[in-house]
């Protein structure tokens, strides 16, 4: 099994994307391989054995996790670490509030409906449809119109505690501004159904945020982002 990050074929290294893609697609079949993946792989054998991940571990620091939410002797200057993990902690406990709220009323396992919302993502469904398979034809189109709001914030939710956003030295990268403009996305979103002002709390935790290099203000990247989103066409 060959293994690489994904990363690299997105923004660390420009078309690299186009070199994966000859890879599966053309030269791989040209010297007679079959390119699989373990998903498929376990699809078509049968399970022996198992294996748990042992929690509160690292590959790729000696400090551990530390490095995800403080500073750490591999990326010195990273007291933007902490602060960040909290603002983004405080954003997740807003959405999952408004979230509980909100779908708690309309659907029986909320939480268990956000980890079937992957169908969606997927396109193995569309929302309309997966709507109707949790709820029935009992919902009008606000309804409608709100759970997908509210579980289009719980994936950015999650995806605001994507790992690079932490792992590198300094908070004025993509990665880390990546992180906040989740957060601000969710944010926006979830203020659309609960009409409350999620917003204070948030630029408040972000404005503990700032890059020791540039001097780029985590609360400044928020509030550009949100702004963008509640403008938008």
């Amino acid at each position: 099994m060959l293994a690489s990050d994904g990363e690299l074929y997105g923004h660390h290294q420009a078309f690299r994307e186009k070199f994966l893609a000859r890879l599966l697609e053309t030269s791989l079949q040209a010297e007679g391989y079959e390119p699989s993946f373990p998903a498929l792989w376990l699809s078509r054998n049968e399970i022996h054995d198992t294996i748990t991940i042992k929690e509160n571990t690292s590959w790729s620091c000696h400090h551990g996790v530390q490095r995800w939410k403080g500073e750490c002797g591999c990326t010195e200057g990273g007291s933007w670490k902490a602060p960040l993990r909290q603002a983004i902690n405080t954003v997740a406990d807003q959405i999952d509030s408004a979230f509980e709220e909100y779908a708690g009323k309309i659907i029986n396992d909320p939480w268990r409906a956000v980890e079937e919302y992957a169908r969606v993502m997927l396109d193995q469904i569309s929302a309309d449809s997966w709507l109707t398979e949790q709820c029935g034809d009992r919902l009008n189109l606000e309804q409608k119109l709100h759970l997908k709001s509210l579980f289009e914030a719980q994936v950015e939710r999650q995806k605001m505690f994507t790992s690079c956003g932490w792992f590198f030295e300094d908070f004025d990268r993509i990665e880390p501004r990546n992180n906040v403009i989740y957060a601000a996305h969710a944010v926006w979103l979830a203020e659309r159904v609960c009409r409350q002002d999620l917003y204070s709390e948030a630029i408040r935790a972000f404005g503990e945020v700032c890059s020791p290099r540039t001097g780029l203000k985590g609360d400044d990247v928020f509030s550009g982002a949100y702004y963008r989103f509640s403008h938008r066409s």
